[in-house]
């Protein structure tokens, strides 16, 4: 009689095994350069402008290209990942942008700079998406929370070695030097990649004909059970429902809207500050080191956030400690754009905004899972992201304008952070089963 094994019971009865270890690992890191490759035109804007021949209202639709690239890639790879695997696609989008974030130190005029931006924008959207999804897969329900959290935590720390390698490169080597930087570390991770990831053990299943891989897969995981390829692994699926109008269902209603206020809000505002931060601070006079600094620590607090409200959210009414974070999130960001001539209480405003600011985006994720029924919980996130994504493409656009306008660093951290507030209302005002 051939014995038969659900992959989620599996996962359930194991303790955390290397092999799960390795996986979020790995996946850390691929978020940790995608989101370095990300931001690092950020620092170099100040300095790749005049060399490029770029105004200053022509800024914000360079920092769109690779926003607008990111929402093409997370759809596109997203879907082929269903397809060819989790590991191929996270493996082909790490290349993609590996390579084409050199380029942009090679760029001779604006058209080209975007062109390059919105390519190396599609690998960075494609990369998250399944890195997201294979990390999910390979975590027990009691720890997937955690374990996503701590993966998306990669895309601050990718900040933090983006911040620094600016201010030890750029006005030593010039401004080409951060992209070659950023395309050298993810294309080292490249071969640890194809030789230690495992792929998906569901996407296996899903396959077909990979019993015997499946088997050593779960072998690691838990040991203490003699798996075999004459077994029959199979998958707890769920009937899953993509019609959007189930989202607005009059029980749903009140809190699809209120989610995706809350994901578009905060991304336009957090891809504002990424993009923005540091060339209205060393317009404002503030040296490069410290308009660096300001970047640093602000995805330093990013770091943390995320699980400091996990943690939080566990124990207390998640509504509440989300909306909290939203508005300690716009006092933070206040500060930071009236103590720009204080260093000392500019730095640790720019902390605690990367607690909340950052950390709530982290949040946004495992209330949205919690809203929605399994039939329906994939599209109910998927469109919330889709809105996110439409926020991420705004802000940076919008944040040009502002300074066409001539608006400058307080101006513009002082309107953008107020809108933080209207996040904090919508999560307030959803609904959430106890």
């Amino acid at each position: 009689m051939t014995t038969s094994y659900e992959i989620s019971a599996q996962l359930n009865r194991a303790s955390l095994s290397k092999i799960q270890i390795l996986v979020l690992l790995l996946c850390f890191l691929v978020a940790t350069f995608d989101g370095m490759d990300a931001q690092i035109i950020a620092f170099a804007a100040p300095w790749m402008m005049p060399d490029l021949g770029i105004a200053t209202e022509r800024l914000g639709i360079v920092f769109g290209a690779a926003t607008v690239g990111m929402a093409v890639g997370a759809a596109l790879f997203g879907y082929l990942g269903d397809i060819y695997g989790r590991k191929r696609m996270i493996v082909l989008t790490v290349v993609m942008f590996s390579l084409c974030t050199p380029l942009a130190g090679l760029a001779g005029n604006l058209n080209e700079l975007l062109v390059i931006r919105f390519i190396t924008g599609i690998g960075m959207g494609g990369a998250l998406p399944n890195a997201v999804t294979l990390v999910a897969e390979y975590s027990a329900d009691r720890q997937r929370r955690m374990m996503v959290t701590v993966m998306y935590m990669g895309f601050a720390a990718g900040g933090i070695v983006g911040s620094v390698a600016a201010k030890m490169l750029i006005e030593n080597y010039g401004w080409q030097s951060i992209f070659y930087f950023g395309g050298i570390l993810p294309l080292l991770l490249v071969p640890l990649l194809i030789g230690l990831m495992p792929e998906s053990i569901q996407y296996l299943v899903k396959r077909g004909g990979g019993s015997a891989e499946v088997a050593r897969l779960l072998g690691r995981i838990n040991p203490a059970v003699a798996y075999s390829a004459e077994n029959r692994f199979e998958l707890a699926e769920s009937v899953v429902d993509t019609r959007i109008g189930l989202l607005f269902a009059p029980d749903r209603l009140r809190n699809t809207v209120m989610l995706w206020i809350a994901f578009f809000i905060n991304l336009l505002v957090l891809f504002f500050l990424m993009y923005w931060s540091p060339k209205l601070l060393i317009d404002y006079g503030v040296s490069a080191k410290q308009a660096f600094n300001v970047v640093l620590v602000f995805n330093i607090g990013g770091v943390g956030g995320g699980l400091l409200l996990a943690w939080m959210s566990e124990r207390l009414d998640p509504r509440l400690t989300l909306s909290g974070y939203f508005v300690v999130a716009t006092l933070s960001a206040m500060a930071v754009g009236l103590s720009v001539d204080q260093p000392t209480l500019l730095l640790v405003s720019a902390f605690f905004m990367g607690i909340t600011a950052g950390g709530a985006q982290v949040g946004l994720y495992p209330l949205a899972t919690q809203i929605y029924p399994t039939a329906i919980r994939v599209t109910g996130v998927s469109w919330a992201q889709s809105c996110g994504r439409v926020g991420s493409i705004i802000g940076p656009i919008a944040g040009g304008a502002l300074v066409a306008l001539g608006w400058g660093f307080t101006d513009s951290y002082l309107l953008f952070s107020s809108f933080l507030l209207i996040a904090a209302a919508a999560i307030f005002c959803m609904r959430l089963k106890t």
